[in-house]
């Protein structure tokens, strides 16, 4: 399907343009129906958007002089420049499952939430409800839904069927949810502050190249992680997920480890052990977001 990638914490110009040239450069190699990316200050409240049709003609965001042969297909831009520093950037290359065009390239915005999905879902809600999408695509659709007071991710399975890893980064609120069940994520702790997330181990060593690693990559069961606008884990949760997805069998490459939060094939070495909060107790609430505030966030279990 898709890939994805993020990176919290603080990155400066030069390395955010780094990274965006060499995860688009492995995702290009497989993921051939677009590229989209989204950098994020939460100092100045600043957002970068760059969604390119064709992959392999990306040019450095807001460069300009670039003759539209070079370009290699359509593509649309947001801000004029990347932030200073960003706090947050979400990546993603796409693998189409509906109409290849520039309005289903990742991430999407609906006010002040930008979301990128690898994988697939479909609506099992009313038919008079169904969220809208430009050009027909799911992600677009969840993200509809998302957006709309009162929906929060906890809801999902009731609504929604398939699977995926969900990048949703609000942007009044500084914080990136991750919500995954069933597509492949790896995690790993930035020597500064900050995570480093991607689809494959190898685009987080190639990430790491730019700005090193604390521990090797680890997988993510299925969970809802929520980071701070400091880069840090805030909370994480259990979750239920998306319900099943009718009309057929999907490739679901991590259901069946074993669960917790990371999920490790061997222990890592001592140097490279990191402490993580513990899960919080599954009320559907969190203690550090009062009740009457709930709507409309969308990123709670």
């Amino acid at each position: 399907m898709c890939k994805l990638a993020a990176v919290t914490g603080p990155l400066s110009l030069s390395q955010q343009h780094s990274i965006l040239n060499v995860v688009n450069g492995s995702f290009s190699l497989s993921q051939k129906d677009g590229f989209g990316f989204a950098s994020y200050s939460h100092a100045d409240r600043s957002l970068a958007v760059g969604r390119y049709l064709d992959p392999t003609h990306y040019w450095p965001f807001g460069m300009r002089g670039i003759p539209r042969f070079l370009r290699g297909g359509a593509y649309k831009e947001m801000g004029r420049q990347l932030p200073g520093v960003s706090s947050c950037l979400v990546m993603h290359g796409r693998t189409s499952t509906n109409q290849k065009a520039i309005e289903n390239v990742h991430p999407f915005i609906n006010g002040d939430l930008v979301l990128a999905h690898n994988g697939m879902v479909s609506w099992d809600g009313p038919a008079k409800l169904t969220p809208h999408s430009a050009k027909g695509c799911d992600s677009e659709q969840l993200l509809s839904w998302l957006a709309d007071p009162g929906n929060t991710f906890s809801m999902a399975h009731k609504v929604w069927g398939g699977w995926g890893a969900v990048l949703l980064l609000n942007t009044r609120l500084g914080k990136l949810t991750l919500a995954k069940d069933g597509a492949s994520l790896f995690i790993a702790k930035r020597q500064s502050k900050g995570w480093v997330m991607a689809t494959t181990p190898d685009d987080i060593a190639a990430i790491g190249r730019i700005t090193p690693l604390l521990s090797r990559p680890q997988a993510i069961c299925q969970r809802i992680v929520i980071f701070a606008p400091k880069g840090n884990i805030e909370r994480n949760y259990k979750w239920r997920g998306f319900g099943p997805m009718h009309g057929g069998s999907f490739f679901l490459d991590n259901h069946n480890v074993r669960p917790g939060y990371l999920c490790n094939s061997k222990p890592a070495p001592a140097h490279a052990r990191i402490t993580l909060p513990e899960p919080a107790k599954d009320t559907g609430i969190p203690a550090w977001e009062p009740k009457a505030n709930l709507n409309g966030y969308a990123v709670l279990d």
